[in-house]
């Protein structure tokens, strides 16, 4: 039979204490601070979960909790309600069966699951699903608390996430307080550290939701900038089984953050990137490889890689408009920043890719907007003064020219034109007659000119008649 040394009973003693001390200071300055800010049902019973787990008790708490929680007493659904009685025993309440009873609608009313992922995923069923599997009154019911969402699994813990980043879904919901985003994000956070069901493309998803601008989450910085870390901590641990396509895909992610760069991710990422073939980057979509470009920490030898695989003649032509003009206003943004005439050289020099972006520029000028033409001529402009550059095509800048007062022209005739669109026509009208005149690269002719001042007339005309009418 075992028996316990006096000198282990003192070390299981020391621990004990400290961690006591170490608990009531953690709980202490939660208290201090926001957790007495019981304002709702589910925040006060926040509290009681917390003190509850680790076992602490404050002085008349229960008196003071049981006044607020009386109070709130009305207002509390079903599962509140047993969330408190869990609580009572501990706490040492003496009232607590003053609470009412549920409604009879409530009784009536088919129970919800205990289980917390059944309850995420009826709640997301109603944000994604096609066709609910619950009513909406049901789900109106649900509600979480702490306890409920350390309970989660991992897949419900980023379902729940989802649905927590929505600005439309639910926004004033119960469950969407601000205590259920700290324990979410928090064990979030303890998951991706643990690493074993996280691989990259969750940690990429959880990376863009936290980069999402006003997003609900926004409210707690902190704890957002916890699990941004924790993100790229678990990244670069797994970065050697990283695939070429899993590297590009985050890199755009970390390159420009809200939160803190994180350079040595960024810079290993850079180097794996250098060393790869173009035969492994040709198996990369084409929508991936040119949000890697846009990466200011792209090296050029990598940029060069990029730009070649993607004028490949089997690529290049599946290109939608907005990824040609991307491509173009890429390649003259990294021409512009380019610190030195080598790397200008560089750029510069390979033909090829110019020729194919030009001529497929070509073909889908037809299906350009007014803006989208502008941005493309003001390119072509960058392009003329610059050294070494394949010569641009007339043919592509006259079609540019002629597709701006086409859809000009075709927008007058029809009655329902906005101010807007009115407006927006006029400013691309005076772009395009600045460009005419400062650029050797599109001829100013008499004939354009008028055209440019028959149609400025025109609409000017018709901005006045809708200010008429709207008055």
């Amino acid at each position: 039979m075992f028996t316990v040394s006096s000198s282990m009973r003192c070390g299981t003693a020391y621990r004990t204490a400290a961690d006591r001390c170490q608990v009531s200071r953690y709980h202490q300055q939660l208290v201090d601070s926001r957790y007495w800010n019981c304002s709702t049902p589910s925040q006060a019973l926040s509290t009681l979960s917390v003190l509850a787990r680790s076992r602490t008790v404050v002085d008349a708490l229960d008196v003071a909790a049981l006044g607020a929680l009386e109070a709130m007493a009305p207002s509390m659904t079903q599962g509140e309600r047993t969330l408190l009685q869990k609580f009572s025993t501990f706490l040492k309440f003496k009232n607590t069966t003053c609470l009412p009873p549920a409604s009879p609608h409530e009784s009536n009313a088919s129970p919800l699951t205990e289980d917390p992922n059944a309850n995420v995923v009826a709640l997301y069923t109603k944000l994604m699903g096609e066709k609910p599997s619950v009513g909406v009154e049901e789900i109106g019911s649900i509600s979480f608390s702490s306890d409920s969402i350390l309970q989660l699994s991992t897949v419900g813990a980023l379902m729940l996430f989802e649905m927590m980043v929505s600005t439309t879904f639910q926004p004033c919901a119960s469950w969407r307080i601000e205590d259920n985003i700290v324990t979410l994000l928090n064990y979030l956070r303890n998951t991706v550290i643990r690493g074993d069901t996280v691989d990259s493309r969750t940690l990429g998803w959880i990376m863009s939701k936290l980069n999402s601008a006003g997003s609900p989450i926004a409210c707690r910085p902190s704890e957002c900038g916890r699990l941004f870390k924790a993100c790229v901590k678990r990244l670069n641990d797994i970065l050697p089984q990283m695939s070429v396509n899993e590297c590009l895909q985050i890199l755009p992610l970390i390159d420009t953050t809200a939160y803190e760069r994180p350079f040595i991710v960024c810079v290993e990422i850079v180097k794996r990137l250098d060393a790869c073939s173009e035969i492994e980057l040709s198996d990369v979509r084409t929508s991936t490889l040119l949000s890697a470009l846009r990466c200011e920490d792209v090296t050029l030898k990598t940029f060069m890689k990029i730009c070649r695989v993607i004028s490949k003649e089997f690529r290049i032509v599946e290109l939608s408009k907005g990824e040609s003009l991307l491509f173009l206003t890429i390649l003259v943004a990294r021409l512009n920043s380019s610190a030195s005439a080598e790397d200008v050289g560089i750029i510069g020099s390979n033909g090829k890719v110019w020729e194919v972006l030009f001529a497929q520029l070509y073909v889908d000028t037809g299906d350009m907007s007014v803006v989208e033409c502008i941005e493309a001529l003001m390119c072509l402009e960058v392009l003329y003064f610059s050294p070494l550059i394949t010569a641009v095509p007339g043919g592509l800048v006259e079609k540019l020219k002629k597709r701006v007062f086409f859809v000009i022209r075709k927008a007058m005739k029809q009655r329902h034109v906005t101010a807007q669109e009115v407006e927006l026509f006029l400013k691309s009208l005076q772009r395009l007659g600045e460009l005419l005149k400062r650029c050797l690269l599109f001829p100013l002719l008499e004939k354009d000119t008028a055209i440019i001042t028959e149609l400025q007339a025109e609409l000017a005309l018709r901005l006045v008649q809708q200010s008429v009418n709207t008055a």
